[in-house]
Protein backbone atom coordinates (compact mmCIF):
# COMPACT_ATOMS: atom_id res chain seq x y z
CA UNK A 1 0.00 0.00 0.00
CA UNK A 2 2.93 1.86 0.55
CA UNK A 3 4.39 2.18 -2.56
CA UNK A 4 1.59 1.45 -5.11
CA UNK A 5 -0.79 3.91 -3.38
CA UNK A 6 0.78 6.02 -1.28
CA UNK A 7 0.17 5.13 2.18
CA UNK A 8 2.31 6.04 4.93
CA UNK A 9 4.56 3.85 6.12
CA UNK A 10 3.98 2.03 9.54
CA UNK A 11 6.51 2.23 11.82
CA UNK A 12 8.05 -1.60 13.10
CA UNK A 13 7.80 -0.26 16.85
CA UNK A 14 3.76 -0.09 16.04
CA UNK A 15 3.46 -4.12 14.51
CA UNK A 16 2.74 -7.39 16.67
CA UNK A 17 3.53 -10.24 14.70
CA UNK A 18 1.51 -13.40 16.35
CA UNK A 19 3.46 -15.89 14.83
CA UNK A 20 6.43 -14.82 15.91
CA UNK A 21 4.73 -14.98 19.37
CA UNK A 22 3.57 -18.27 19.13
CA UNK A 23 7.23 -19.36 17.83
CA UNK A 24 8.71 -18.02 21.33
CA UNK A 25 6.04 -20.16 23.16
CA UNK A 26 6.40 -22.91 20.57
CA UNK A 27 3.03 -22.82 19.54
CA UNK A 28 1.85 -23.61 16.38
CA UNK A 29 2.89 -21.38 14.16
CA UNK A 30 -1.01 -20.92 12.59
CA UNK A 31 -3.68 -18.57 14.06
CA UNK A 32 -5.95 -22.12 14.07
CA UNK A 33 -3.83 -24.19 15.94
CA UNK A 34 -2.31 -21.87 17.83
CA UNK A 35 -5.56 -20.94 19.59
CA UNK A 36 -6.51 -24.54 19.98
CA UNK A 37 -3.51 -25.79 21.65
CA UNK A 38 -4.64 -22.68 23.95
CA UNK A 39 -7.76 -24.04 24.31
CA UNK A 40 -9.19 -20.50 23.08
CA UNK A 41 -13.05 -20.98 22.02
CA UNK A 42 -12.08 -18.35 19.44
CA UNK A 43 -12.05 -20.11 15.86
CA UNK A 44 -10.51 -18.97 12.33
CA UNK A 45 -13.12 -19.05 9.64
CA UNK A 46 -12.50 -21.45 7.65
CA UNK A 47 -15.18 -20.71 5.05
CA UNK A 48 -14.24 -17.29 5.15
CA UNK A 49 -10.50 -18.36 3.83
CA UNK A 50 -11.74 -20.03 1.18
CA UNK A 51 -14.15 -17.40 -0.19
CA UNK A 52 -11.53 -14.82 0.38
CA UNK A 53 -9.00 -17.08 -1.70
CA UNK A 54 -11.85 -17.38 -4.54
CA UNK A 55 -11.93 -13.58 -4.72
CA UNK A 56 -8.38 -13.25 -6.16
CA UNK A 57 -9.19 -16.24 -9.64
CA UNK A 58 -10.18 -15.33 -12.50
CA UNK A 59 -12.89 -16.69 -14.23
CA UNK A 60 -12.94 -18.61 -17.93
CA UNK A 61 -13.79 -14.85 -19.40
CA UNK A 62 -10.55 -13.61 -17.35
CA UNK A 63 -12.48 -11.96 -15.15
CA UNK A 64 -12.33 -11.74 -11.01
CA UNK A 65 -15.64 -12.15 -9.37
CA UNK A 66 -17.67 -8.62 -9.01
CA UNK A 67 -17.00 -7.00 -5.45
CA UNK A 68 -20.60 -6.14 -4.14
CA UNK A 69 -21.61 -4.70 -0.85
CA UNK A 70 -22.39 -8.05 0.28
CA UNK A 71 -18.79 -9.45 -0.74
CA UNK A 72 -17.55 -6.61 1.04
CA UNK A 73 -19.51 -7.56 4.57
CA UNK A 74 -18.59 -11.35 4.09
CA UNK A 75 -14.50 -9.94 3.74
CA UNK A 76 -14.81 -8.13 6.40
CA UNK A 77 -16.89 -10.71 9.14
CA UNK A 78 -14.18 -13.01 7.85
CA UNK A 79 -11.46 -9.92 8.84
CA UNK A 80 -13.02 -9.05 12.04
CA UNK A 81 -12.73 -13.02 13.10
CA UNK A 82 -9.04 -13.01 12.43
CA UNK A 83 -9.03 -9.70 14.27
CA UNK A 84 -10.59 -11.24 17.28
CA UNK A 85 -8.67 -14.27 16.95
CA UNK A 86 -5.21 -12.40 17.17
CA UNK A 87 -6.33 -10.49 20.31
CA UNK A 88 -7.44 -13.88 22.19
CA UNK A 89 -4.40 -14.90 21.30
CA UNK A 90 -2.52 -11.50 22.66
CA UNK A 91 -5.09 -11.86 25.79
CA UNK A 92 -4.03 -15.21 26.63
CA UNK A 93 0.31 -14.54 25.85
CA UNK A 94 0.71 -10.69 26.16
CA UNK A 95 3.66 -9.55 23.90
CA UNK A 96 6.72 -10.93 23.45
CA UNK A 97 9.22 -9.81 26.17
CA UNK A 98 11.82 -7.14 25.98
CA UNK A 99 14.73 -8.73 24.46
CA UNK A 100 12.70 -11.10 21.61
CA UNK A 101 11.02 -8.22 20.51
CA UNK A 102 14.11 -5.83 20.02
CA UNK A 103 15.39 -8.92 17.94
CA UNK A 104 12.19 -9.20 16.40
CA UNK A 105 11.92 -5.42 15.22
CA UNK A 106 15.80 -5.76 14.14
CA UNK A 107 14.75 -8.62 11.64
CA UNK A 108 12.04 -6.29 10.25
CA UNK A 109 14.82 -3.57 9.72
CA UNK A 110 16.78 -5.83 8.01
CA UNK A 111 13.68 -7.17 6.33
CA UNK A 112 12.99 -4.18 4.77
CA UNK A 113 16.44 -3.72 3.68
CA UNK A 114 15.81 -5.80 0.53
CA UNK A 115 19.14 -7.57 -0.77
CA UNK A 116 20.13 -5.35 -3.66
CA UNK A 117 20.65 -7.42 -6.97
CA UNK A 118 22.42 -6.03 -10.50
CA UNK A 119 19.86 -7.68 -12.54
CA UNK A 120 22.15 -6.93 -15.35
CA UNK A 121 24.93 -8.56 -14.10
CA UNK A 122 22.66 -12.03 -13.36
CA UNK A 123 21.57 -11.82 -16.50
CA UNK A 124 24.62 -11.30 -18.37
CA UNK A 125 25.97 -14.65 -15.85
CA UNK A 126 22.55 -16.08 -17.23
CA UNK A 127 23.60 -15.88 -20.88
CA UNK A 128 27.57 -16.90 -20.27
CA UNK A 129 26.11 -19.93 -18.39
CA UNK A 130 23.86 -20.85 -21.17
CA UNK A 131 26.60 -20.51 -23.95
CA UNK A 132 28.88 -22.80 -21.96
CA UNK A 133 25.81 -25.05 -21.26
CA UNK A 134 24.93 -25.36 -25.00
CA UNK A 135 28.72 -25.66 -25.45
CA UNK A 136 29.42 -28.97 -23.43
CA UNK A 137 25.75 -30.40 -23.90
CA UNK A 138 27.24 -30.45 -27.49
CA UNK A 139 30.25 -31.96 -26.68
CA UNK A 140 28.91 -34.43 -24.67
CA UNK A 141 26.54 -35.47 -27.18
CA UNK A 142 29.67 -35.81 -29.65
CA UNK A 143 31.18 -38.24 -26.85
CA UNK A 144 27.83 -40.18 -26.21
CA UNK A 145 26.72 -40.78 -29.85
CA UNK A 146 23.95 -38.38 -29.36
CA UNK A 147 22.76 -39.02 -26.01
CA UNK A 148 21.65 -35.88 -24.00
CA UNK A 149 22.82 -35.56 -20.16
CA UNK A 150 19.78 -35.81 -18.85
CA UNK A 151 19.00 -39.23 -20.36
CA UNK A 152 20.33 -40.77 -17.39
CA UNK A 153 19.13 -44.71 -18.12
CA UNK A 154 20.99 -44.37 -21.48
CA UNK A 155 23.76 -42.73 -20.12
CA UNK A 156 24.10 -45.74 -17.38
CA UNK A 157 23.48 -48.43 -20.24
CA UNK A 158 26.32 -46.35 -22.38
CA UNK A 159 28.67 -46.21 -19.74
CA UNK A 160 28.35 -49.95 -19.09
CA UNK A 161 28.93 -51.06 -22.85
CA UNK A 162 31.99 -49.26 -22.23
CA UNK A 163 33.40 -51.00 -18.67
CA UNK A 164 32.02 -49.02 -16.24
CA UNK A 165 29.45 -48.90 -13.75
CA UNK A 166 28.35 -46.83 -11.55
CA UNK A 167 26.82 -47.15 -8.33
CA UNK A 168 25.09 -44.57 -7.21
CA UNK A 169 24.02 -45.98 -3.88
CA UNK A 170 27.98 -45.71 -2.74
CA UNK A 171 29.21 -43.11 -5.38
CA UNK A 172 31.30 -44.49 -7.19
CA UNK A 173 32.12 -45.48 -10.15
CA UNK A 174 34.21 -49.04 -11.44
CA UNK A 175 35.70 -50.80 -13.88
CA UNK A 176 34.33 -53.87 -15.05
CA UNK A 177 36.23 -56.40 -17.53
CA UNK A 178 34.60 -57.12 -21.18
CA UNK A 179 33.02 -60.64 -20.16
CA UNK A 180 33.10 -60.23 -15.77
CA UNK A 181 30.25 -60.11 -13.76
CA UNK A 182 29.31 -56.35 -12.76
Amino acid sequence: MVERFGFAAIPIARWDDTQALCAYYSLPLDLERALMALGSPVRKDKEGRRFVLSLTRRDKTGQYPAITPKVVRRVGNYNQTDVDAMVALHKELGPLPERERRLWELDQTINRRRIKIDLEYVHAAKSIADQLIAGLTEEFRELTGGLNPTQVKAIQSWLADRGLVLDWRRRRCRSVGIGSSA
